[in-house]
């Protein structure tokens, strides 16, 4: 007993200690900026002797994304934010990012622009020489003030889907919506789109800090709610009687949810008709959230601060691309003086947390400088505006209808939107755009498939081609994975592994008519094409579906377990990869039934031997209903 007692002892403290310096190594990494936090334990490691082996300094920046509905005034508001004229805006194609044009002084909140620092340089009479390099950067980046980068983000549904590559968890949003629309009108008009951008924001939630009481109830990313229009109802003196309606409308389509603690602040302001004051407010409302992101004032490398200020400065002389052999020359400057390769890929990999470059350790000698220049190829490839009269009219039909892309094609539209350089570097921007699945290599040599362009279609027309209502299609219950919220990237990502995995089905008598569709995707997963596997989502559901064409009866042994299997593991790694805050549950639903609704719980179904079926009017079975999908050993 003794003997035991003391074995057990021992583990116990074995525990503990590991507790302990679990609990320990966490704390350590507690007051790490949140991109290294998310790194491997070793690179956290080499990151922590990096700053307790050479000068540290804090770095302040933020990001305001500015999002919502089309022609809501998003581009304007943004240009007055700037001091800029509105005289010429047009309608956003794509994502425009501005290059910072403004300080925010980390002091008192206020703004410098671009024009006022050129002034003072002016009345200074500041000379800048090759030999004070060194003292140019430490002045720009360590003085007392934060960088401040706008995204404006399109408005039309088309671009949502690549929209979310580009969110970032430390940003300011600005959700815009004109004053006059019905938030609580969530499909015909804008309800539906700020929904959307609160759901979207929050998956990329982080913990707030909790130094200042004042926003100790609230959850990052912060968001700030612009009303625009404002003046329309000023000259009839309905401005306040309006705004008790909306703040109304946005308690109820939001109120009582996680995602109602992200608003930090409701603005109402006319982009034509009022004065640079009201501006003026909006500006120290950006800046008050700024300074409560958890990445305010994160301690870096000093020469991690120099050698990102150098870049920025790089970037502004029209350099996009580089390779890591440039970097390591650049960062051997004398002020900055980095001269090991390992430490150049931990800062390369920190500015890709941040959203500064694009960077994969796969592609050293494609290191995107400019993120925005990769926002632009995206937009050669998926923009609404793209005149169709090119000289490959057969190929940009097959896009259209398809989705499908051929390498000459992608030349086509990379030349017709920017010119050279983007053809010229089109093999590795295909590659980076096949990193964040947007564009997927197909079977077929030469061609790709784009996801966010697969055409609509519905799920009785898709029924129909490949004979679902047969008495030869035999079919397995529903495995369902519902979300409280799906951003519509997410589905991209699920096509994009599965069409590496099996081919998709044919339809129709052309035989490259391939059951590829928005929101609706059907696979062979054996050479006889008699398994189709059918993948479908709705607006907060994954669903999937077995189809056996055999004459036989369906032996799907140990098939549709292996699949559950997987597609939770991707699912979980996307999550991840994407550092998306969102979580699903396991459901099921007769093989007849509609996939979206009235779904049943494992947890349900287990403590029932049978269920009425409202749908059909008639028992089910509990095990016909869950039992395709587990074999007896599983465990969920």
């Amino acid at each position: 007993v003794s003997i035991i007692a003391g074995v057990t002892a021992a583990s116990v403290c074995i525990v503990v200690l590991m507790w302990i310096r679990k609990r320990q190594r966490h704390n350590d990494s507690e007051g790490l900026p949140l991109g290294i936090r998310r790194f491997q334990e070793h690179d956290i490691t080499k990151f922590v002797k990096l700053l307790q082996s050479s000068e540290t300094e804090k770095r302040y920046f933020v990001r305001v994304m500015i999002v919502g509905k089309s022609s809501a005034g998003k581009t304007s508001l943004l240009r007055r934010l700037l001091k800029e004229s509105i005289d010429d805006v047009s309608r956003t194609d794509g994502i425009d990012i501005a290059v910072p044009r403004c300080k925010i002084n980390i002091h008192d909140g206020k703004w410098m622009f671009e024009k006022d620092k050129i002034r003072r340089a002016l009345i200074k009479s500041e000379r800048r020489s090759a030999n004070n390099i060194g003292k140019d950067l430490t002045n720009d980046a360590l003085n007392q003030y934060a960088t401040c980068g706008f995204w404006d983000f399109a408005g039309q549904k088309e671009f949502y889907a690549t929209h979310q590559t580009f969110l970032s968890s430390n940003a300011v949003y600005l959700v815009v919506a004109n004053i006059a629309d019905d938030i609580t009108d969530k499909f015909a008009n804008i309800g539906g789109y700020i929904e959307y951008w609160f759901d979207s924001i929050h998956c990329l939630q982080t913990v707030n800090r909790q130094e200042n009481q004042q926003y100790e109830n609230f959850i990052d990313p912060p968001i700030i709610m612009v009303f625009t229009g404002k003046d329309r109802y000023e000259k009839e003196n309905k401005l306040e009687a309006r705004k008790m309606e909306l703040e109304a409308q946005l308690q109820k389509v939001l109120g009582g949810s996680r995602k109602y603690k992200h608003l930090r602040k409701i603005v109402y302001i006319s982009n034509v008709a009022d004065s640079n004051e009201e501006f003026e407010k909006l500006r120290m409302e950006i800046s008050a959230a700024a300074s409560q992101l958890v990445n305010w004032g994160e301690r870096i490398p000093l020469r991690w601060i120099l050698l990102e200020s150098l870049i920025k400065s790089i970037r502004k002389n029209g350099l996009n691309v580089i390779t890591i052999s440039d970097m390591l020359s650049i960062a051997k400057d004398r002020h900055i003086n980095i001269l090991d390769s390992d430490e150049i890929v931990l800062f390369l990999r920190f500015q890709h947390e941040s959203g500064n470059v694009i960077f994969f350790e796969e592609m050293l000698d494609f290191i995107i400088l400019n993120p925005e220049w990769l926002v632009d190829a995206c937009r050669c490839l998926m923009s609404d505006r793209i005149d169709n009269i090119i000289k490959h009219p057969i190929d940009f039909k097959e896009f259209t209808q398809t989705g499908k892309l051929s390498k000459t094609l992608i030349s086509a539209l990379f030349k017709l939107r920017i010119g050279k350089q983007f053809s010229e570097q089109r093999e590795n921007l295909v590659r980076v755009m096949e990193k964040f699945d947007i564009l997927v290599k197909s079977k077929e040599i030469g061609s790709y498939i784009m996801p966010s362009m697969l055409p609509y279609v519905s799920f009785e027309d898709i029924s129909q081609q490949i004979g679902y209502s047969h008495s030869n299609c035999k079919k397995t219950s529903w495995l369902c994975l519902t979300f409280e919220f799906l951003p519509p990237a997410f589905f991209n990502h699920v096509i994009a592994w599965y069409l590496q995995k099996y081919e998709p089905s044919e339809i129709g008598i052309r035989p490259d008519s391939l059951a590829l569709f928005r929101g609706i995707c059907i696979f062979d997963i054996d050479s006889s094409h008699c398994h189709k596997l059918m993948v479908v989502m709705s607006s907060d559901t994954i669903a999937l579906q077995l189809l056996s064409f055999y004459n036989t009866n369906a032996n799907y042994g140990n098939m549709c377990s292996n699949i559950r299997k997987e597609i939770i593991r991707k699912i979980n790694a996307i999550t991840q990869s994407f550092r998306w805050k969102i979580s699903y549950e396991l459901r099921f639903k007769c093989r007849q039934g509609h996939y979206f609704r009235d779904t049943m719980s494992y947890q349900d179904l287990k403590s029932l031997k049978q269920y009425y079926c409202s749908q059909h009017t008639e028992v089910h079975k509990s095990t016909d209903i869950y039992m395709p999908w587990l074999t007896r050993t599983d465990q969920i």
